[in-house]
């Protein structure tokens, strides 16, 4: 593809002759993506204001002036509504009443345009965001996030779409579904529900079927089946893939023709450098070898180039964010989502506003002396790290980004929103020692113990992913607290939080304590994180922290073990939902695939409604008739022996 028939809006503009002329074209080659070409120059549209302004100062009047890709028609909401209406791919409750004032302004800012970047703080909905405003463009779709995100990324497109998105596995882990006689235990449930009345009673004869007929598992797919099963069925394609996978799963992602990409936390593919540079020694009229250097940087995909240094051989580098930038150059409409697009500093912004909108930014050395005040280093290379021209590019950027600030998602928030986050078992550590005993014990005790110990193991594995994921709300100046099972598990989260780079870089504040602490110092605990004003984080145990107390100054809370019987469950959730409330919380269940995690998950985790009012503790009885599966009177040891059925655990 031509690389000039993707770039963002762009126009072909001609100068008339004055007496300064030449001085404002040298003005003009500074100015990243405008470039001369035939009888003009081609200038990005996000640059048209900065080169009318040029004009003015030089004196200098246009000539002509004529669109190549003319910039995007604005929409209303209304109309977006009807389209998505219309597509009928979208669940009817996400256009009825469900998104946000703020979600609706975005999607119709981003609707028409080839590129748009979203600035919105965690936790703000950005994700909801990104998908319907990929829905405008007809073909596959790719969602390109972080590795431990991707599970739930496809998740949420199932849940506020009709979709069915394919995750992309390393090919050693694509899992396969357990099935008896060909149905799954999601199946099997459905079916024998109605009949039996009871899901203890299901559980149970779930497994008298498997031992009866023995468990097959099927093969898990891979894309190839996967894409033909959308064209049987005449669905739009979804592939998520992780950044961490994205340079190895390149060529084939390319190939799908994708009408358009999310690049979620486009902020992974900062990185600007696209070429690796070697240079080489000076010759002497030798043909021979200077013919057998150009074949060889052909062969590896670059060129050669004399420079004021010297002959230089360019070899291109696929790192996440070149890859990003290629996958970019080969999709219709492309989609950033972001926190934190500058996490340390300006130079960030470049590459991830190439993959936005390619070829309308320059190279990054004539961005970077633009906008990063690019100068020789002290100690050789070149000091990248200040800024310059940022109202110039504060006026290119309006065109592409659409910002919002926390104090204004914040008044638009529910009071509370309950998220599910998986992680695939490749994104998962090692648990922590001591288990296999405790387990040993725990199935002495009964089904409620044997339950609680396999969640606490769960729990050991979710590290390095949570951590991920606290450090972007972290990065929003946002209050954090996150439960985890036992007293070793809490040291050692807290102190992988501690030693975060966002953390220690912003001297984040961080609390960490469990049973082992006195009841006063975890008093005076919760006494100082609810007087800071953020960002900070606590980190405790649920049994410690999870009753009794008032943590009600939260923006998220992380359920690193997940409750182990509904009433617990209600317990923890109304240390961050009670009256008096101060900030809109999200409470994210952290679920380990492959664990007991996924079936209590499924019986009850999944089944919570998304969005609630918040009734003090009162809420979660309220809710219960919507949790299927659930026998108001079934004890905890019946709700745990339900769970276990299934695993065959202990």
């Amino acid at each position: 593809m031509n690389n000039w028939q993707i770039m963002a809006p762009h126009a072909q503009v001609g100068f008339k002759a004055s007496d300064s002329v030449h001085v404002f074209e040298k003005e003009l080659k500074k100015l990243p993506g405008v470039k001369p070409k035939g009888a003009g120059w081609m200038v990005p549209g996000n640059a048209l204001k900065v080169v009318a302004s040029l004009c003015e100062r030089y004196h200098v009047d246009i000539a002509f002036a004529k669109w190549q890709i003319p910039p995007a028609q604005g929409a209303t909401w209304e109309e977006v509504e009807a389209q998505l209406a219309q597509g009928g791919e979208v669940r009817e409750f996400v256009l009825d009443g469900f998104l946000t004032t703020y979600q609706k302004d975005a999607i119709a800012f981003g609707w028409y345009k080839l590129g748009a970047h979203y600035w919105h703080p965690t936790g703000s909905g950005k994700t909801l965001t990104g998908i319907l405003v990929a829905l405008v463009a007809p073909g596959p779709m790719i969602i390109v996030t972080r590795a431990a995100s991707r599970l739930q990324y496809g998740r949420e497109v199932e849940r506020f779409t009709n979709l069915k998105p394919y995750v992309v596995r390393p090919d050693g882990e694509r899992r396969g579904l357990m099935t008896v006689q060909g149905q799954t235990w999601v199946d099997f449930f459905k079916e024998k529900m109605p009949e039996l009345g009871k899901a203890a009673l299901v559980a149970e004869a779930w497994k008298k079927a498997k031992a009866a007929h023995g468990v097959t598992v099927q093969r898990g797919s891979d894309l190839d089946d996967y894409m033909k099963e959308c064209r049987e069925n005449q669905q739009r394609p979804v592939i998520v893939v992780g950044w961490e996978a994205l340079t190895l799963h390149l060529p084939k992602l390319q190939k799908l023709g994708a009408g358009s990409v999310i690049f979620d936390e486009l902020h992974q593919g900062k990185n600007a450098k696209r070429w690796e540079v070697v240079p080489l020694a000076d010759l002497e009229g030798s043909m021979d070898t200077l013919r057998k250097q150009d074949r060889e940087a052909k062969k590896l995909g670059g060129f050669i180039k004399d420079t004021e240094e010297g002959r230089k051989m360019f070899v291109p580098v696929m790192n996440r964010a070149a890859a990003a930038a290629a996958l970019a150059r080969t999709t219709y409409k492309r989609i950033g989502t972001t926190a934190t697009p500058i996490k340390d500093r300006i130079r960030d912004l470049w590459s991830q506003l190439d993959v936005i909108e390619p070829n309308a930014w320059g190279n990054k050395t004539t961005w970077e002396n633009r906008h990063a005040d690019r100068r020789p280093g002290a100690y050789g290379g070149y000091d990248t790290t200040g800024t310059s021209n940022i109202p110039e590019l504060n006026d290119r950027l309006d065109g592409i980004t659409h910002i919002l600030k926390y104090e204004d998602t914040h008044r638009h928030l529910p009071p509370k929103r309950r998220q599910s986050v998986y992680l695939a078992p490749e994104d998962q550590c090692r648990p922590t020692g001591g288990f296999a005993k405790e387990r040993k014990d725990a199935a002495k005790r009964g089904a409620t113990a044997l339950l609680e110990v396999g969640l606490a193991e769960a729990a050991s594995r979710k590290r390095p992913a949570v951590v991920g994921l606290v450090e972007d709300h972290v990065s929003s100046k946002q209050k954090v607290v996150l439960f985890t099972a036992r007293r070793r598990d809490c040291e050692a989260l807290g102190k992988s939080i501690r030693s975060a780079k966002t953390v220690k870089k912003d001297e984040v504040t961080v609390w960490v304590a469990h049973g082992g602490n006195t009841q006063d110092d975890r008093d005076e605990i919760i006494r100082e994180y609810m007087a800071h004003p953020g960002p900070c984080v606590l980190v405790g145990t649920g049994p410690a922290f999870g009753e009794s107390l008032n943590i009600h100054d939260t923006d998220a809370a992380f359920f690193v073990m997940l409750p182990y019987t509904p009433g617990q469950l209600r317990q923890w959730e109304g240390r961050f939902c009670r009256l008096g409330q101060q900030r809109p919380v999200v409470i994210y269940y952290v679920i380990a695939e492959g664990t007991v995690d996924e079936h209590m998950a499924a019986i009850l985790i999944d089944k919570l409604p998304a969005v609630e009012k918040v009734v003090d503790d009162t809420e979660l009885a309220e809710a219960r008739g919507a949790l299927s599966g659930i026998d108001p009177n079934e004890s905890d040891e019946e709700f745990a022996q339900r769970i276990l059925a299934d695993l065959d655990f202990g």
